[in-house]
């Protein structure tokens, strides 16, 4: 979980905005 959460924070903060991680994407990865 604490990795996921990692993941989420870094993708968040891309610069380019097409590889920032999406709303949906986020929620798919807490629910597993």
């Amino acid at each position: 979980m604490e990795e996921d959460i990692k993941d989420i924070i870094e993708n968040s903060w891309q610069q380019e905005p097409r590889e920032r991680i999406s709303i949906e994407r986020i929620v798919r990865m807490l629910e597993t």
